[in-house]
């Protein structure tokens, strides 16, 4: 018996040497020492702690409301394979200084009946969740936890910290949601394959990152226009090569979208035709 069980785990610690993310499924490590650390914000809360906006807070996925309805999965999926393999001090240090120097915190608000809301991060967020990770770790930006429903709404959209638009699918213009009609939570944002179209071309050069929020919903409704849905799911990677050089149009400079940025002039000449 002793020697079945010894052949049993061998078999088991080969497969997983060989198969490293079986081991990486056991485990979670947003809820190892590292991340304890942090001040746990849903705790802060509930005991009328002052609400640091420089403070770092960890924060459980199940709580957040999104400020979206819409995020585009192929991004997520890219961050989700980026992450998936940290271990617990790795993904810290990712959260910190990101790949790039950059720290990839998400930025949070506490609304009425102090519903913690996500301003930023959200394809983050829904790797995190789709990873069947526990928490991440956040700033906030801002609590307001006295204000109604209604003026709560109309905070949001002043400092465009959300973004009511969505496209039911086959449509040929967008809905506009109120904030109580947005998904209860991450894992209810909904795929856009078009946001994740944007994605694709601002990591192809393009256009720049830009200050405006939302950056990418805007160059997603313009590729809507002259590149239809079944078009996109049919020939992805000509369906991206289409968008860069409507990316570096002039059309694309008149209505100055955010971060455009002129291309090549063979490109930029070519004339454009809208679907429908």
């Amino acid at each position: 018996m002793l020697l079945r069980y010894l052949h049993i785990l061998g078999m088991l610690l080969s497969f997983s040497m060989l198969n490293p993310s079986v081991v990486y499924a056991w485990t979670d490590p947003t809820r190892g020492t590292s991340f304890k650390e942090y001040d746990s914000l849903t705790k802060a809360i509930e005991d009328e702690d002052h609400i640091s906006t420089r403070a770092i807070y960890r924060i459980e996925l199940d709580e957040l409301r999104p400020t979206q309805s819409d995020v585009g999965m192929i991004e997520v999926h890219t961050r989700e394979n980026k992450i998936e393999r940290r271990d617990e001090d790795e993904l810290l240090k990712y959260f910190l200084k990101g790949d790039d120097g950059k720290g990839k915190l998400a930025k949070i608000v506490i609304g009425p009946r102090n519903q913690i809301w996500l301003v930023d991060g959200h394809h983050l967020a829904r790797a995190f969740y789709d990873l069947e990770y526990k928490f991440l770790l956040a700033k906030v930006v801002g609590n307001f936890s006295n204000l109604t429903d209604e003026d709560f709404e109309e905070l949001l959209v002043k400092k465009k910290w959300t973004w009511l638009q969505r496209w039911p699918k086959g449509a040929t213009r967008p809905v506009q949601l109120k904030v109580s009609e947005l998904p209860k939570s991450i894992g209810g944002l909904r795929n856009d394959p078009f946001r994740s179209l944007a994605w694709a071309v601002k990591a192809e050069g393009g256009f720049k990152e830009s200050k405006e929020p939302y950056q990418q919903f805007y160059w997603s409704d313009f590729f809507r226009e002259y590149i239809t849905e079944a078009e996109l799911n049919r020939d992805w990677d000509g369906s991206v090569q289409k968008a860069l050089r409507l990316a570096w149009s002039e059309e694309a400079r008149k209505r100055k979208l955010p971060g455009y940025i002129p291309g090549p002039v063979p490109l930029c000449k070519r004339s454009l035709k809208k679907h429908g």
